[in-house]
């Protein structure tokens, strides 16, 4: 792979190949994304282009106090309650499939599934004698 513009020599080894934010996070297993993004942002401050060394070193101070968070096991709010929506969406959508056991005791079909799960509305329209 070709080093982009943020692939930087250590100083002192250019004999060494370039690296980059991404290769030091790797190098320290820095896991904490809230301290990944931290150091990205410290490493070269106003110097990536899209914003100045005070804009960098802000959101860097910012995404610490994040970290320090994460390492408290302080989950956002919002994060939460987005898991939590997700995972009874999850139980909905799985209330409205009928297992093919139930299938074959409700209408009397029974190779047309083959262990397959249907959606319950399939069931009541055959229940109610639509087709």
């Amino acid at each position: 792979m070709e080093p982009s513009k943020y692939h930087q020599h250590i100083v002192g080894r250019a004999d060494l190949p370039k690296i980059d934010v991404y290769d030091v996070l790797v190098t320290f297993n820095v896991t904490n994304p809230g301290l990944q993004h931290a150091i990205k942002k410290m490493l070269m401050p106003g110097a990536r282009g899209g914003k100045s060394k005070l804009e960098d070193l802000t959101e860097a101070a910012i995404a610490l106090g994040r970290a320090i968070e994460i390492e408290r096991g302080i989950v956002d709010d919002v994060f939460a309650d987005a898991v939590a929506y997700a995972k009874r969406q999850a139980e909905i959508e799985e209330e409205k499939l009928i297992p093919q056991r139930e299938i074959e005791a409700t209408t009397g079909f029974s190779k047309p599934f083959e262990g397959r799960t249907v959606p319950r509305k399939v069931i009541e329209d055959t229940s109610d004698g639509a087709q």
